[in-house]
Formats: C-alpha cells, structure tokens, sequence
C-alpha cells in the first residue's frame, strides 16, 4: 500500500507544472479521487489506509504549498483539509465495520441460545402435554369408578329400602 501510495503521490508531484494549471489541476483531482477511494475501500485496516493515503497526499500538499503565492497556499490547504477529512471519514467508517461485525456476532450468538431455549420450551411443552394427557386419563377413570360405585350404593339402598329407580 505504501509503495503504491509513494508511486502515485510520487509521480503527481513529479507531473505537476505550476506554470500549466489545466494539467496541476488534472493531476490534483486524480490524487483526490484515489484518496476518496482508498478511504472506501481499505477502512476495514486502518494502518494500511494509512500508509496509502500519507504518501499520496502529503507530497502533493508539500509541493503545492512550496509554489507559493496565494493560489498554491490555498491549494496546499484545501489538500490538507481533504487529508484531514479522509482520516476522520477512515476512522468512522472503520468503526462501523468494527460495529457491523460485533452486532452480526451477537446475533449469531442470539441466535444460538434462542434455538436452545426453543428447544427447552418444546420439551417442558411436550412434558406439560403429556402430564395433561395423564390427568385426563385419570380423572375419566376417576369419574367412571365413583359412578359406577355410587351407582352400585343407590341400587343397593334401593333394594333395601324397596324403591325401585325408573332405568
């Protein structure tokens, strides 16, 4: 990255011609472009962002501002603020790559113990399903037993007593 970084700010400064400004701002644009790139494309590691745009910019601000005169000054400015805007937009969008990769680890962690708790509350489910299943079981035998023993209870009362139930 580096070298690449020297080559490009290398070879700008040595194409500049303060003399012809239609090529000085030919080749300033084209440095401020690439520098816009790299910040899109290497935020995810920073010291290479780094080692990129330093050498591409930081010649072309020396250069410019060794000219001279009112022009270049303000040229050499608006590069340094440019250089100034590329860190912080490097350091921003790399924390939110940092940021994207963290929340998408915690989801995948969420993810994780959601599927175990669903599979604990399908099993107590499950569990609870079976137990009512039991219940009702039971309270059908239940009810069938005391029937047919106060059933039983009543006939016999009845045979005692000599009513007779209407069946």
């Amino acid at each position: 990255m580096f070298a690449s970084g020297l080559a490009w700010g290398g070879g700008s400064v040595a194409m500049f011609e303060p003399d012809q400004p239609l090529l000085a701002a030919f080749w300033l644009i084209l440095i401020t472009g690439i520098g816009a790139g790299a910040v899109a494309a290497n935020a995810f590691h920073l010291p290479a962002l780094w080692a990129y745009l330093f050498p591409l910019l930081v010649p072309n601000i020396a250069r410019t501002a060794i000219e001279g005169g009112t022009e270049f000054l303000a040229i050499a400015f608006g590069l340094l603020a440019f250089l100034v805007f590329c860190v912080v937009q490097g350091k921003h969008q790399a924390g939110l790559i940092l940021e994207t990769l963290r929340m998408r680890h915690e989801k995948r962690t969420l993810i994780a113990a959601l599927q175990v708790e669903k599979q604990v509350a399908e099993a107590a489910r499950q569990v609870a399903e079976e137990g009512n299943a039991a219940k009702s079981r039971f309270l059908a035998a239940a009810s069938h037993d005391l029937r047919c023993q106060g059933h039983g209870a009543a006939t016999a009362t009845d045979a005692a007593t000599g009513h007779a139930r209407p069946a």
